[in-house]
């Protein structure tokens, strides 16, 4: 049972150590957004007006829906994200 334990353990993080990337979402907008990302998984977050949120994610195609709920506004977009790399996506509502 350690083996096993030590084994998961290392799978794990040589797991996390080999993809790890970030995306920085801003909202510039004076409404709070609602951000569903969906790459390898699916992650939703809420980001208050003039905030930011950082969110980890796979290599790849992202893709990011905002959402603003009191519009009733929806837009789709799409970013590639290389491991190691850190971008950064600014919502701004025009």
């Amino acid at each position: 049972m350690e083996k096993f334990l030590i084994l998961f353990f290392i799978l794990t993080l040589s797991c996390s150590l080999t993809e790890p990337c970030s995306l920085v979402i801003k909202n510039n907008s004076q409404y709070e957004i609602n951000v569903i990302l969906t790459n390898s998984s699916t992650e939703e977050v809420n980001i208050a007006e003039n905030k930011g949120e950082i969110v980890y994610t796979a290599p790849g195609e992202v893709k990011i829906n905002v959402f603003i709920e009191e519009l009733k506004y929806q837009k789709k977009y799409t970013m590639q994200i290389s491991a190691f790399e850190k971008k950064k996506f600014e919502f701004s509502l025009n």
